[in-house]
């Protein structure tokens, strides 16, 4: 196509094209648009509108995107962005749905995930199921923070203990 064809085409009838991609391995730089990848490796990987089943990245960028695991030095993900589970040194997350995060720091604001687990976390209208995190600023809404489950820990360890107790009480060897 010539340059003016292009600028003749109307929007409306350009569609975008997902091209699907078995991997990308050792790349140094991936920008994906409107893309279908199975695994990808690389230093520098910038998503767009794509999905990917894995990613290995020192840094790491999404938009309206989604991913299965991702495991990155660095992670960004903008609105609209969905993982499953993500082993990151640091994140900057707005707007995302996290299955599991595993970070160093996180900064997030509007995001909901399934648990968080960080030395730091901060951040507006953090919805989560689990947070076990050392340092926590911001507004976050837990079903379960760090105490409770250190505390569930303790009273199952209880409970379970004192059940082996009575099973050798009632049962006790027998030779």
């Amino acid at each position: 196509m010539t340059e003016q064809e292009i600028k003749a085409q109307d929007p409306e009838e350009t569609t975008s094209e997902i091209v699907d991609l078995a991997e990308l391995d050792e790349a140094e730089i991936v920008e994906l648009q409107d893309s279908v990848v199975n695994t990808i490796a690389a230093s520098q990987v910038d998503m767009q509108d794509s999905a990917t089943k894995s990613i290995t990245a020192e840094t790491m960028t999404m938009t309206q995107s989604a991913a299965g695991f991702v495991t990155a030095d660095v992670l960004t993900i903008g609105e609209e962005c969905a993982v499953g589970m993500a082993r990151v040194n640091q994140a900057e997350i707005v707007g995302g749905k996290i299955g599991t995060i595993i970070s160093g720091s996180i900064e997030a604001r509007d995001i909901e995930t399934g648990a968080i687990v960080s030395r730091h976390v901060s951040g507006e209208k953090i919805h989560t199921s689990l947070l076990l995190a050392g340092n926590v600023e911001g507004s976050i809404e837990t079903a379960v923070d760090t105490s409770q489950v250190l505390l569930f820990g303790l009273v199952m360890g209880i409970v379970t203990g004192l059940i082996m107790a009575v099973g050798r009480l009632l049962f006790g060897r027998q030779e």
